[in-house]
């Protein structure tokens, strides 16, 4: 058997140098299939398939929980998609008080499927200051048995323990190995040095292995890691664990590690009594009449699990439509080289008519002439898996630019490198590629009947058959359906490149800051915003500056529920509206026309009513038939009475199945440029001499001026 193979496969390669040509377009058609599926592959493999680099992986179990719509929480922070019926409420978010009672729970209970049951939760950004530099860092916070619990040891140093985790313990942190080998340069005497996050020094005590990157979501990969007692220290009054007179948010993931032949469902049931009773007991008190003061137990909270082999999963789930999206565009160019191969291996057949007859006169079976003609095909799919591997490697440019954070079509970060994994599914794609097409015109060319067959003139036996044309239409209606999605996708971009986004974008210059972050506090933040703003408005170049405290084209807006006139608390519909904290210039700065009424001032202060500008959709959502000029809305959680004094249009930013409806006011004066921990500050850049990188520099080294001072 094997000596047939080898025969075949030397008579194989010796037919396919016989034809370059054909074997040519043969091979580029195939590697052009084969390599998009095989790059796409790598991000199915990179988030969807890949686990965790831990010990065991398939042991750890994720938790989340489920609700019925009546179940009241007192506030959420973080990322949670936990799929459900519209009429429950599902999270993979946690209170801290809600995990310290399960916790205790698992480690009174002797019998207890879980070893090890530990938390974890994003500190999106995080301000470090590395050899006097200040640089805006991803952090997590974890509760003492995380490494323990995953069983992952440091490539450095030690890991965060259950005593680090302690109230009024030292303030320790664990470095991610990028970001010691970036900013340490890999020094291993780093250990037990100081680094600011914050302002506030932790010890270094350990670096993480070069593969592990946490637990988080797919895009998530946090620099450094400080236990969870140490968060309110680097978060301030807005920790999320709560303080004497605000309670704890929902905001932890949380995540076990099961006992040998312990299960899912024992790890959900051994917990979900404790969950369901605290989480009841820290629900809050109904705020309106229509709330229910006590829920049926059908709506009581319930836990789920999940595999926690992959970490958290709520992103994951977000970016599988779009991966089997491009996964299905990529099988079909795949099934178009297959019948274009096909074709030309059918046209190849019928030349070798007289070769195949006579060796079919001779002796020779069919199953063996059958195998022969399939490993030719196989062959040619070998060398157009391996061309398609270096047009993978070279289309991994293009999947890059596509998990880029600014386009957000992929998740960001991930490792698209070519693994075992991938290459198993690029082999695995080639050999089932070279029997698809290969194995139709392999039979077509050995069902002939040999005595007509013998008797037929070579124009007889080479006339084009119906699967040749079968394949041929085949091949033109797959092309044609890509080809018109291509062309409605191109005018989809064309068209989203035109669209009017309700503010002039030309020489506009946006960007972050946080100054609460570095120690900006009260009466200094003021001055920091106002020194900043004096410098901006006469920097050479600039032709006005103004803030915003959400970026208008940004996925990030925070919600207040507000009341129409005459409505209570009680009884009120609860809504939500997009608002907004603007400087007074910024509606004249961003070039965003006012319909009716008028802007803001530098008069609309503190100490003056507060007034706001609406969008259209909201004036008609909230106010139809109605001159909304004049009108006055509570927002719910501040009562505070706020006058409309003007109408916008509704940008297009915010275009969707539904318009929100946005209201924004003026800063306020002081209270408000108090609270502002994050603003979004915009600088229109006027027809001035200095090029557009100049004028970015000169911004950038006056701004930075906050990162530096202490």
């Amino acid at each position: 058997m094997i000596h047939d193979l080898l025969q075949d496969t030397r008579y194989g390669a010796r037919m396919l140098r016989k034809n370059p040509g054909l074997t040519s377009v043969a091979v580029l058609s195939l590697a052009l299939g084969i390599g998009a599926n095989t790059a796409l592959f790598s991000v199915i493999d990179a988030v969807l398939l890949k686990t965790l680099p831990v010990t065991e992986p398939e042991r750890l179990v994720l938790f989340e929980w489920q609700a019925g719509r009546p179940f009241r929480v007192n506030g959420m922070s973080g990322t949670s998609n936990v799929p459900g019926p519209p009429d429950i409420r599902g999270l993979s978010l946690f209170r801290y008080e809600v995990f310290e009672k399960m916790r205790q729970a698992r480690a009174q209970a002797s019998d207890s499927p879980l070893s090890d049951f530990f938390a974890f939760a994003p500190i999106s950004e995080l301000t470090a200051v590395v050899d006097q530099q200040a640089e805006l860092i991803s952090g997590q916070a974890v509760s003492g048995g995380y490494y323990t619990g995953l069983k992952v040891q440091p490539s450095l140093g030690r890991g965060i323990t259950d005593e680090d985790d302690k109230p009024g313990a030292a303030p320790v942190v664990v470095l991610s190995h990028q970001f010691w080998r970036e900013q340490f340069g890999a020094k291993p005497a780093v250990i037990g040095q100081q680094l600011k996050l914050n302002k506030q020094s932790f010890t270094i005590i350990g670096v993480t292995p070069p593969a592990f990157t946490g637990t988080l979501q797919v895009d998530y990969h946090p620099d450094v890691t400080i236990p969870l007692a140490c968060e309110p220290l680097v978060q301030g009054e807005n920790s999320r664990l709560g303080t004497a007179n605000e309670p704890g948010v929902w905001w932890l993931n949380l995540m076990g590690r099961l006992k040998p032949g312990a299960t899912y469902e024992q790890a959900r049931d051994g917990l979900n009594g404790t969950f369901q009773a605290e989480a009841l007991e820290v629900m809050p008190p109904p705020r309106k009449t229509s709330e229910p003061a006590q829920l049926d137990r059908k709506d009581y909270p319930r836990l789920i699990v999940e595999s926690g082999s992959r970490g958290m999963l709520d992103k994951r789930r977000v970016y599988t439509p779009t991966i089997y999206g491009l996964l299905i565009v990529v099988s079909l160019v795949l099934l178009i080289a297959c019948a274009n191969v096909a074709n030309l291996l059918l046209a190849r057949a019928a030349l070798r008519t007289a070769e195949i007859n006579v060796r079919l006169a001779v002796g020779a079976g069919r199953r063996r002439l059958v195998r022969q003609l399939l490993t030719e095909s196989v062959l040619l799919a070998a060398l157009g898996g391996a061309v398609g591997v270096l047009f993978a490697f070279w289309g991994k440019g293009v999947l890059l630019a596509l998990t880029d954070k600014d386009a957000g079509f992929l998740p960001s970060g991930v490792d698209l490198s070519l693994n075992w994994r991938v290459l198993t599914f690029t082999l695995a794609v080639s050999l089932l590629t070279g029997v698809l097409f290969g194995l139709a015109p392999a039979w077509r060319a050995t069902s002939l009947d040999l005595a007509t067959s013998l008797k037929q003139s070579r124009r007889t036996t080479s006339a084009a058959s119906r699967l040749s044309k079968g394949l041929i239409v085949a091949q033109v209606a797959l092309s044609l359906l890509l080809l018109v999605g291509a062309g409605l996708f191109i005018r989809t971009l064309y068209n989203l490149q035109r669209v009017n986004l309700g503010f002039n974008q030309e020489n506009l210059l946006v960007f972050t800051l946080q100054p609460e972050q570095n120690g900006y506090k009260d009466e200094r933040l003021l001055q920091f915003y106002q020194q900043l703003f004096a410098r901006l408005d006469h920097l050479p170049g600039v032709r006005a500056a103004t803030f915003g405290k959400v970026a208008l084209i940004a996925d990030d807006n925070w919600f207040n529920d507000f009341l129409l006139p005459g409505e209570t608390a009680e009884t009120a519909v609860e809504r939500d509206t997009m608002r907004q904290t603007v400087r007074e210039n910024y509606f004249a700065t961003m070039g965003i026309p006012l319909l009716h009424g008028r802007g803001f001032t530098a008069q609309d202060d503190q100490v003056t009513p507060k007034v706001a500008v609406v969008n259209q959709t909201f004036a008609h959502k909230f106010f139809p038939n109605e001159d909304v000029l004049g009108k006055r809305i509570t927002i719910n959680d501040k009562k505070r009475e706020i006058e409309i004094i003007g109408s916008s249009p509704t940008p297009n930013t915010e275009a969707s199945e539904k318009r929100s409806s946005r209201s924004s006011t003026p800063p306020g004066g002081r209270r408000a440029q108090i609270s502002a921990r994050c603003i979004s500050l915009c600088a229109r850049r006027a027809n001035h001499p200095h090029s557009p990188p100049q004028y970015v520099k000169s911004c950038a080294n006056w701004t930075a001026i906050y990162r530096s001072q202490n």
